[in-house]
């Protein structure tokens, strides 16, 4: 993902566009976890919206308890897959809770870099782009 062109100008008053550098991927990772407390606040925001329906916040409270509970369907010792279930559930009542907004709505709930929100709502459809085809049809259709 790289950045717009930047330009660049010079001692004689001219300018020219340059193609920005791209970021690195741990640059990338950066943003996105100081994006973290901005996510929390648009997290809030979209659970008192009271335009999203009422099953969508169920979904994500089920979601959210699903992984702060001691009981998974696959158990968190093992590595990796155990706690990709997590994240992958609570990515998609993410997900869920996003889509059911206008993006003029989202942006006014974000408080950080539009950058930022780009990055995060990227990851968020990437792990429910993992959720499989038919339950993510289900999720993101709900009224």
């Amino acid at each position: 993902m790289s950045e717009g062109p930047i330009r660049r100008y010079s001692s004689d008053g001219s300018s020219e566009e340059v193609p920005a550098r791209a970021r690195t991927r741990a640059e990338l990772l950066k943003e996105a976890a100081l994006a973290v407390p901005h996510m929390a606040m648009l997290l809030s925001r979209l659970l008192r919206d009271r335009d999203i329906p009422r099953v969508r916040k169920l979904f994500a409270g089920a979601a959210l308890a699903y992984a702060v509970s001691p009981y998974d369907l696959l158990p968190d010792g093992i590595p990796f897959v155990g706690r990709i279930d997590d994240v992958v559930l609570l990515a998609a009542a993410v997900h869920s809770l996003m889509l059911a907004v206008p993006e003029d709505r989202l942006d006014a709930y974000w408080e950080g870099s539009r950058d930022a929100l780009d990055i995060v709502a990227g990851l968020v459809q990437w792990g429910a782009d993992l959720v499989p085809g038919p339950i993510h049809r289900i999720i993101t259709s709900a009224p």
